[in-house]
């Protein structure tokens, strides 16, 4: 994935992860928030999960002393985020959303999610999804189903199998089309493709197995919190960055723990960049959108528009019917 493409494969040494909790720290006391937000991220995180723990502890104690709020999650594979783990990490450093990422059902994720040594990984990351669902802790699944042309013929045979989550209130379930992959592009869906997808072929399934599929866009006052003053991402390296997406590409640095020197030209290309085109302003479905991505707008110069722009209309009709049939079922 995004990791194999030249980006070195490093974990944080006892100097950068020092560095990461004193400038957490400085940052609380320079905002002084009501509540506080950490995300873990990786490659994948719980290959370092004790130095995870140790962070999350040392904030742990920080804002309960500060009495400031802290939620923290963690983006993982799921292979090993078994009940232990996820318990441990919640215990200790307040983590009580896991996000996970399956490919497709068994024969479609393992061709694509091979383990090292180990082959297939699909059963191993449902059956830690399982236990840690049919347990009493606290913590939510959102399980994120990657799409594109080569796998949503696959898609009812994944759902089938996650339908014993259906009514747990702690699964949340959500699809994302693959992006940005230069060696599949053929196989990519543009927006307006995925979201004729969404609405004939996801919506269906979703009633079908159980699921929730009044899906409905919601208010977005700011598309991503990179454009604020609030938002960082640490490098394992140190380097400080605005985005997910740039993890391991150090010439959109803005920044560096280990020095405190900020790159006063690259973070202000963020905080005081326009987010709304004058396209945007006019734009009905502004309020579901806030602009879109400002990295790509910052790469492109161009707009980005969500699916919604392109399905609205037919999204609500499907799901009309949708919700009509259910009525002549029970009548």
């Amino acid at each position: 994935y995004c990791f194999e493409q030249g980006i070195k494969s490093i974990s944080m040494d006892e100097k950068t992860l020092r560095n990461t909790e004193s400038f957490i720290k400085n940052k609380i006391n320079e905002f002084k928030p009501e509540e506080v937000e950490v995300a873990y991220y990786g490659g994948e995180p719980l290959l370092e999960v004790e130095k995870i723990l140790r962070i999350g502890a040392t904030l742990n104690s920080f804002t309960k002393e500060k009495a400031i709020s802290l939620k923290a999650e963690i983006v993982t594979n799921g292979y090993l985020y078994n009940l232990d783990t996820a318990q441990e990490l919640y215990e200790k450093a307040n983590v009580e959303r896991a996000q996970i990422t399956l490919d497709g059902p068994p024969p479609v994720h393992n061709s694509r999610r091979k383990h090292r040594f180990h082959g297939g990984t699909f059963y191993t990351i449902f059956q830690n999804m399982r236990q840690i669902l049919e347990s009493k802790l606290p913590v939510k699944i959102n399980l994120r189903v990657n799409l594109d042309k080569t796998n949503i013929s696959s898609l009812k045979d994944l759902l089938e199998i996650l339908s014993v989550f259906a009514s747990n209130e702690n699964f949340d379930l959500y699809f994302a089309p693959v992006t940005g992959n230069v060696h599949m592009e053929k196989h990519l869906f543009t927006t307006e493709e995925y979201g004729n997808v969404y609405v004939d072929v996801i919506l269906p399934l979703l009633k079908q197995y159980g699921f929730d599929y009044e899906q409905y866009p919601d208010i977005s006052y700011v598309f991503c919190a990179g454009i604020t003053p609030f938002h960082y991402l640490i490098d394992a390296d140190g380097y400080i960055k605005k985005c997910y997406d740039l993890v391991g590409r150090n010439e959109h640095n803005v920044g560096d723990i280990s020095t405190y020197d900020f790159n006063h030209v690259e973070v202000l290309k963020w905080e005081l960049m326009e987010p709304l085109s004058e396209e945007c302003k006019t734009c009905k479905f502004l309020p579901v959108c806030g602009g879109g991505c400002p990295f790509k707008k910052l790469s492109t110069g161009e707009n980005h528009c969500e699916m919604w722009k392109y399905i609205m209309d037919k999204l609500l009709v499907k799901i009309y019917e949708l919700k009509e049939e259910n009525e002549k079922v029970y009548t």
